[in-house]
């Protein structure tokens, strides 16, 4: 449990909680993942703040390393491997080990996965995660069951890999957030 809170306060600290939910474990076996040579490159929206970017290099036999900056803060790294879970796409991300701090402070705060559904086309990739609001709503009237944790009005998922996925392909349609992030090639 304590392990738990100290996710969440990393993800609260670092994320300024988002949509997506965070996991302990993550979406994927090894088995399940795929390459797909178009996300390699710089993504943005130039409709929007053009200054925040999504950055993917290719990484070894299975993983990929997605750079995003946003306007004036500094650049975030993760890890970033794509799966297929039955006819779908998906992203899951965890943290490269963050530079804030003392070596103190960064020996308290754990990373944790977060997985979003990948829709990618020659120059445009989506992404979509579950909506916290949705999760939780469905969690407190007990129509969804999934290992979790709740410190700090936060939902954080507990459940083994094989677990999210079952999750994730049951609920994944309807647990969409609906808010997209939409993102154009640049380079």
């Amino acid at each position: 449990m304590r392990k738990l809170r100290m996710i969440v306060a990393f993800a609260a600290g670092t994320l300024a909680i988002g949509c997506w939910t965070l996991s302990i474990n993550p979406l994927y076996f090894e088995s399940d993942l795929v390459l797909e040579p178009g996300i390699v490159g710089v993504w943005g929206d130039p409709q929007g703040d053009s200054s925040a970017t999504w950055t993917f290099e290719s990484g070894d036999e299975t993983a990929y390393r997605l750079i995003t900056q946003e306007s004036d803060a500094p650049e975030a790294t993760f890890e970033a491997h794509l799966l297929r879970l039955g006819e779908h796409l998906y992203l899951d991300l965890y943290p490269d080990d963050p530079e804030m701090g003392n070596e103190f402070q960064a020996g308290h705060l754990i990373p944790a996965h977060s997985f979003w559904r990948v829709s990618l086309g020659k120059d445009e990739l989506t992404l979509d995660c579950i909506d916290t609001e949705w999760l939780k709503t469905k969690l407190d009237s007990g129509l969804v069951s999934i290992d979790h944790v709740r410190p700090e009005n936060m939902i954080v998922l507990s459940a083994p890999t094989e677990d999210l996925q079952e999750f994730v392909l049951k609920y994944m349609d309807e647990a969409m957030s609906g808010d997209p992030l939409e993102l154009t090639r640049l380079h």
